[in-house]
C-alpha cells in the first residue's frame, strides 16, 4: 500500500477550512483575543527587557504569569513581532499542531 493513500486529504482540507474560517470570523467580529498568549508574550518581553515578570499584571482576563521563566523565553521569537502579528502566527502554529496531532491519532 502506498504512503500517499493513507493521508486523509479530506480531513486535512476540512480541518484547515475550519481553522481559517475561525480565524477570519474572529478577526471580522473583533473577537480575536488570545488571552493566554498575551500573558506569555508580555512575560517574554518583560524578561528580555529586564523587567519584573512575577507579580506583574499582564492581562485582565488571565492575570499574572505563573510559570517558569524558561517557558516565557520559548515565546521570545514571537515577542519580537508586533502583538497582532504574533497572535496570528501563534494561532496558525497551534492550528498546524492540532492538525498534525489529529492525523497521528487517526493513524494510531
Amino acid at each position: 500500500m502506498s504512503a500517499t493513500k493513507n493521508i486523509p486529504y479530506k480531513f486535512i482540507l476540512s480541518a484547515s477550512a475550519f481553522f481559517i474560517a475561525d480565524l477570519v470570523i474572529n478577526i471580522i467580529n473583533h473577537r480575536f483575543q488570545l488571552s493566554d498568549f498575551k500573558v506569555y508574550y508580555d512575560a517574554a518581553t518583560a524578561i528580555t527587557s529586564g523587567q519584573q515578570v512575577y507579580g506583574a499584571l499582564f492581562s485582565l482576563a488571565i492575570g499574572y504569569y505563573k510559570y517558569s521563566p524558561f517557558t516565557a523565553l520559548l515565546f521570545y521569537p514571537l515577542s519580537v513581532l508586533p502583538y497582532y502579528n504574533a497572535c496570528v502566527l501563534d494561532f496558525i502554529l497551534i492550528s498546524i499542531a492540532t492538525l498534525f496531532t489529529s492525523i497521528i491519532l487517526l493513524h494510531i
